[in-house]
């Protein structure tokens, strides 16, 4: 379903609520815009690809494998 579509089908639904209703949907669907993520467009870190020097991707990388590796029984 395109976005156009399910648009329209929203605006069907929101037309059959009431005043009430519409209000709690409206703060609804700001809730859920609120909680989603936004992150950084990767316009503006594109820039940054391949700039990792080889030793410190290589450290990384070895305490992954350490820390991922190793099953702490007490720890839950």
């Amino acid at each position: 379903m395109s976005q156009a579509e399910i648009q329209h089908k929203l605006y069907e639904e929101i037309d059959k609520l009431s005043a009430a209703e519409q209000m709690r949907l409206l703060a609804t669907a700001r809730e859920l815009r609120s909680q989603t993520p936004r992150g950084t467009p990767w316009s503006e870190i594109k820039h940054l690809a391949g700039t990792l020097p080889d030793e410190d991707a290589q450290e990384i990388m070895a305490a992954i494998e350490e820390g991922c590796e190793n099953i702490d029984a007490d720890g839950w």
